[in-house]
């Protein structure tokens, strides 16, 4: 774990020329039929249904913060990880660490100073099932070709900000060498995602019109609503998950009439092309289009449109699409010209986030200052935002 006072381009320069030149690190391979998830609330619970479809059985559970006789459903008990109930499974249990609300390395040191000696974080355990299961925030970054270098350079050179930067440095660190780097004046907030500070303005200026594509149960959508209220214009929704529309319907329910009649829902994905796309559904938050063939993945057919084809207005357009993000903004590069909408996509899904989704957006016509932030640790929650120049 490496820390850091502050950053300005110059230093970040130097740091970034390291990263690039150092040896990437090899994905994660380690054989387990049964394990132990560190972290009790909802990443751990999500780990503990990806587990329990790839046969994995789960031991119990740990959390600094587990009451006694707390379980978890179904049945799973939940210790301190200092619990002398489970010390003897120290030395021997394999820990998967799923809070990314901290930098692993330090919740992996204060594991080891209780005794665990055998922890990972959960999405590069998990990421070794990725022909089985659709979840991929575990991706490592494979060796970086001179092309990729000096796209990686320009892109960090264009960005808007030094916190844009330190974050950029701290993911590439991430997903390079496996290694967490900390800014003091870069802080990760996970409560700002999709909306920071330099976002807020504008949405408080004018009538909304957004597209939330990967709306999954609208959770981002209620986000917004409460930002805008009645200022909210048209606004267009895709999910093409037949659970997660569920999900969403149900929660336009409680909407307001006035607004909800506001409000398009999509039942189909966004992409670069109009046709069909296989797509692993009922995964909820982790239902995604495949490109890779061959998997042991159950898919279905799903639709798509470019964004381009449906001719919608748009102020305000969010794309979280497990790694479709790049794709999606390849089919909407003609509305993106024409309306400049703000722009927050998410990049931590596959190694288009490296550098291909933040150059395509550095090099619109729309002409956009581009800010990079974590809203998590262990590589995730990256997101792009891009503002229009005025």
């Amino acid at each position: 774990m490496r820390h850091f006072e502050g950053i300005d381009r110059t230093r970040g320069v130097s740091l970034l020329d390291a990263l690039l030149q150092s040896t990437v690190a090899a994905p994660l391979v380690l054989e387990a039929d049964c394990v132990v998830l560190h972290g009790a609330g909802a990443m751990g619970d999500l780990a503990r249904s990806v587990l329990a479809r790839l046969g994995i059985e789960v031991a119990w559970m740990m959390d600094r913060a587990a009451r006694p006789g707390q379980t978890m459903a179904p049945d799973l008990k939940v210790y301190r990880p200092d619990d002398p109930a489970i010390a003897d499974s120290t030395s021997k249990a394999i820990v998967l660490v799923t809070t990314v609300s901290a930098p692993f390395e330090a919740v992996r040191e204060e594991l080891h100073a209780v005794g665990w000696q055998q922890a990972y974080p959960f999405y590069d355990f998990a990421n070794q099932f990725a022909d089985r299961h659709p979840l991929n925030n575990g991706w490592f970054a494979p060796a970086l070709t001179d092309s990729d270098q000096t796209a990686i350079s320009r892109v960090f050179a264009a960005l808007a900000d030094d916190v844009s930067r330190a974050h950029y440095l701290q993911f590439l660190a991430w997903r390079l060498r496996r290694e967490d780097w900390i800014f003091d004046d870069a802080p990760v907030i996970p409560q700002t995602r999709f909306f920071i500070p330099e976002i807020r303005p504008y949405l408080a200026s004018t009538e909304h019109r957004f597209v939330d594509a990967g709306a999954y149960d609208g959770r981002v959508l209620k986000q917004l609503l409460s930002i805008t209220g009645e200022r909210t214009g048209q606004t267009s929704v895709f999910e093409p998950d037949p659970d997660n529309l569920v999900l969403l319907h149900r929660y336009l329910e409680t909407v307001p009439a006035d607004i909800r009649a506001r409000i398009t829902v999509f039942p189909f994905a966004l992409h670069a092309q109009t046709g069909r796309q296989p797509f692993a559904a009922g995964y909820g938050l982790m239902s995604r289009m495949l490109s890779e063939t061959g998997t042991g993945i159950d898919t279905e057919p799903v639709e798509t449109k470019r964004l381009d084809d449906l001719d919608l207005p748009v102020s305000f357009a969010k794309f979280h699409l497990e790694g479709a993000e790049h794709a999606a903004l390849e089919g909407a590069e003609r509305t993106i010209q024409r309306h400049r909408p703000l722009i927050a996509a998410t990049v931590y899904h596959n190694t288009d986030g490296l550098f291909r989704t933040l150059s395509h957006l550095m090099e619109s016509p729309a002409d956009y200052s581009v800010c990079f932030r974590l809203h998590s640790w262990c590589g995730t929650g990256a997101t792009v935002y891009a503002i229009p120049r005025s």
